[in-house]
């Protein structure tokens, strides 16, 4: 969870990141295939950290239906996490519209 659980639209809860990069290095280090799967907060202004510090589920809602064009919306954050996941040779799945999974 990236925010203070409740209601959707809350501010994304910076320390989340370091908590993922603690998180992934705890999976890598036991060779767990877990996946770690952030919600609350996430737009496009930490979408790419998150997916960098090793994020594998995104849970969007506000920072897609927040913008004045959301399936545009949703188009872009696909785009730019098939253009990352593919730089770093990591797949990537579309399962649902407000949910983006990064598959390693």
């Amino acid at each position: 969870m990236s925010v203070n659980p409740g209601f959707s639209g809350q501010a994304f809860i910076p320390g989340t990141i370091e908590k993922v990069i603690r998180l992934k290095h705890i999976l890598q280090t036991t060779k767990s295939d877990a996946r770690i799967a952030v919600d609350g907060g996430i737009n496009r202004g930490n979408i790419q950290e998150l997916f960098h510090a090793g994020a594998t589920q995104l849970g969007i809602a506000s920072g897609i239906f927040a913008q004045s064009n959301p399936t545009q919306e949703i188009k872009e954050l696909y785009a730019l996490c098939s253009k990352w996941a593919s730089k770093k040779g990591r797949s990537f799945e579309r399962p649902f519209f407000v949910f983006l999974m990064l598959i390693d």
